[in-house]
């Protein structure tokens, strides 16, 4: 049965939006008690169909095991499995590793993942495709790069500054989106030597409520890396200890809305979880399978 915890994100964005915290967990070993607050839908810059699911992980810190949205992560990295149907003209489903950063009240973010179905661009993505988003304190950018290769996982990564697993510093104002190893994309206009907090997802932008686009897959093998106080550590799996080793890290659940019938997101470990449609129906035909 899918198992579903405490949303913490809303509806901010076209692909992702997550706003300041509103979940706090308290770890005492492997036990997580949450105690969350309801989500706000806040209507997109770059409106999609109205109706509206997102549901992955979260990377928390969680300093005398209190786990909150700490903006202590320069990048993540993830391995996609997933196939869908091609949706209907009005709508989308994307699947994004992400980095947000919430500074002086201002949300800023960038992504990259696979989209099929409706871009921001107004042009429609019949076969898997990725894409990058990101938004800076003054401009928005959306841009795509191919159909991705059918029948094989791909590894997506997103890196502040010249990327960590390369051995580059991380103080840089550039982001960076890779795919399978290779550098796609370059953001230096984005984002100010910021740090942020990483997230993994699906979301599905639908025109009605009373359907399921056919999606499944996952997220796996997903890596942190991160530092405060001018320490600095990477390539660890999420749920590892932070830098130093005091206080772990955690791969906190949410799902807008909570459940997102007729989706669902099982978690299977810290570095895994699985999402898509609950097998309701709907969704069209199938399938341009990318795993």
């Amino acid at each position: 049965m899918p198992i579903i915890f405490g949303s913490s994100l809303s509806q901010a964005n076209f692909f992702h939006g997550r706003k300041k915290p509103l979940l706090l967990s308290v770890v005492i070993g492997m036990v997580f008690l949450m105690a969350t607050a309801s989500p706000s839908v806040v209507l997109s810059a770059h409106a999609l169909a109205g109706n509206f699911y997102e549901m992955g992980y979260g990377l928390q810190y969680c300093p005398f095991f209190l786990c909150g949205d700490y903006e202590y992560f320069f990048g993540a990295s993830g391995t996609l499995s997933a196939y869908g149907p091609v949706p209907a003209l009005t709508d989308t489903y994307n699947w994004a590793i992400s980095l947000d950063n919430h500074d002086n009240n201002m949300h800023t973010w960038f992504q990259a993942g696979v989209i099929t179905g409706l871009g921001t661009d107004n042009n429609f993505y019949s076969l898997p495709t990725f894409y990058i988003e990101y938004q800076t304190p003054t401009s928005y950018t959306f841009r795509t790069f191919g159909s991705v290769a059918s029948n094989t996982n791909h590894n997506i990564a997103v890196y502040a500054g010249s990327p960590p697993i390369l051995g580059g510093s991380t103080d840089g104002n550039n982001v960076q989106a890779w795919l399978d190893g290779s550098l796609i994309y370059d953001a230096p206009d984005c984002c100010l030597g910021q740090s942020w907090v990483p997230s993994a997802f699906l979301e599905v932008h639908q025109a009605g409520n009373n359907y399921e686009i056919g999606i499944t897959g996952s997220w796996s093998n997903l890596l942190w890396w991160g530092g405060n106080g001018g320490a600095f550590c990477g390539g660890y799996p999420w749920g590892h200890w932070f830098c130093g080793g005091s206080w772990p890290t955690n791969s906190n659940t949410f799902a807008f809305p909570n459940p997102p019938t007729p989706y669902y997101i099982v978690y299977v470990s810290q570095t895994n979880f699985r999402a898509g449609g609950d097998g309701s129906g709907g969704g069209g035909g199938c399938c341009y399978k990318y795993s």
